[in-house]
């Protein structure tokens, strides 16, 4: 049975019956809406009411089996012979007819579509950034769910070498080189059937960007892609609202990296607006930060660099107080783990939708300022590629709660490489939820 393209998909309020259709929603670009008609307790009646609004817009409703057999029943559909119609759970009817008369109905049991289950894939992403070359391999199994195989980081700093619009030195372009043949080599290992290679704030931005990324893709043996500022904050609001599972509410997503920190607003699903500001970690230690240890005048710079630019972005824009703010990326989740240890020790929750406040983000900063090198890599969590970063990154953040008059952000510990995965999955999962 052919049937038009969906244009609403509706659902009640249980967490199963959004992530059912969470997945399927982003892959038609759609949002996931809810009504005060269509909940657990509704009626029939109610339903129909809805629909009738709507008459010639194809629309999918997920609902519990006493409301969908209810509104089967209104509709007068049947299965067969039955006085009633089939009603599995899992199962789905496909109706087709105008406005609310039915002409054609198809009922399609659990066994039906899920008698040929498909093969995970196992996909690669090779996230070239300013601060390190990261990658991420992963099976994802046909319900969506996502299984780590492999993850590999190396730290290459060439954010820390180049000027803003300035050249990459030819010695890291071939560090850089040598980088992506080794994960190239690492994905093959593990028989990734594809990888996914994009570049960030230091290849767009580079004057040398397009050389170094040709020469990239002859290593790899397929091209680079090169993401704007935009793509950037896009594929990270999509894993930051997949991952957290963001229903129909106010987002500001936030990917804080070495070269970049990209900002994206919107309500659930839909993204609507996105902002790529220079303010990564490694470019500001770079421009503004002269020593180890940062002077009264250093910190002064980076919090007025930050204020600065991201109060002339947000301020044309409408927002909610009461809008979410998540951030990502790997210095957040550097500053999250470490915030960790010096809570109670029963503390062992997940990166995943932990709350750093801005006192928090401050304390995290005034420590490891006070301490020495030997001092900071002693503490738990504290790795020696981030060491010197991690303050900048909670000076950036402090300050950004700051500008948004906010006292907590909200942790993901999923990403653009994990938003450059949905997107490669958008037409594959269709049915469920991608969870993790």
């Amino acid at each position: 049975m052919e049937t038009a393209p969906l244009v609403q998909i509706f659902s009640t309020t249980p967490l199963r019956c959004r992530e059912t259709v969470a997945a399927l929603a982003s892959a038609r670009g759609l949002g996931v809406e809810f009504d005060s008609r269509v909940h657990e307790e509704a009626d029939a009646s109610d339903v129909l009411e809805l629909l009738a609004e709507r008459p010639e817009m194809p629309t999918l409703i997920c609902a519990g089996r006493r409301l969908i057999a209810e509104l089967l029943h209104e509709l007068d559909v049947r299965s067969g012979d039955e006085s009633s119609p089939r009603c599995q759970k899992g199962s789905i009817w496909v109706l087709q007819g105008r406005g609310l008369d039915v002409d054609q109905a198809e009922y399609v049991s659990p066994n039906e579509h899920a008698a040929a289950p498909q093969a995970p894939r196992r996909l690669a992403v090779l996230d070239l950034g300013s601060t390190s070359f990261s990658m991420v391999v992963v099976d994802v199994t046909p319900d969506g769910h996502f299984e780590p195989i492999l993850r590999q980081r190396l730290t290459l700093r060439l954010g820390a070498h180049s000027h803003a619009g300035g050249p990459i030195p030819e010695e890291d372009c071939q560090r850089a080189i040598e980088a992506v043949g080794r994960l190239r080599a690492e994905a093959e290992s593990v028989e990734s059937e594809a990888l996914y290679a994009v570049g960030t704030a230091i290849l767009r931005d580079s004057s040398n960007a397009a050389d170094l990324a040709a020469r990239m893709c002859e290593v790899l043996g397929q091209p680079v892609r090169l993401l704007s500022g935009g793509a950037e904050a896009r594929l990270a609001y999509t894993a930051v609202q997949h991952r957290l599972g963001i229903g129909e509410e106010c987002l500001l997503a936030a990917d804080l990296g070495g070269g970049s920190l990209e900002l994206a607003m919107g309500l659930g699903a839909r993204c609507d607006w996105t902002a790529s500001l220079p303010l990564g970690v490694t470019r500001l230690r770079a421009e503004l930060v002269a020593s180890n240890r940062l002077s009264s005048a250093e910190i002064q710079a980076v919090r007025e660099r930050v204020h600065g630019l991201v109060k002339a972005c947000v301020d044309g824009v409408a927002h909610s107080g009461a809008i979410r703010l998540i951030v990502a990326g790997g210095t957040v989740r550097a500053l999250a783990r470490l915030a960790r240890t010096w809570r109670k020790k029963a503390d062992r929750s997940d990166l995943k939708g932990m709350v750093l406040t801005r006192s928090e983000l401050y304390e995290i900063f005034e420590r490891l300022e006070s301490a020495s090198d030997e001092m900071k890599l002693a503490m738990p969590t504290v790795q020696p590629r981030r060491a010197d970063l991690m303050p900048i990154g909670a000076l950036i953040l402090s300050e950004l709660l700051e500008v948004l008059d906010r006292e907590a952000l909200v942790v993901s510990d999923w990403g653009i490489r994990e938003g450059i995965i949905l997107e490669a999955l958008a037409p594959w999962p269709d049915t469920a939820a991608l969870r993790s």
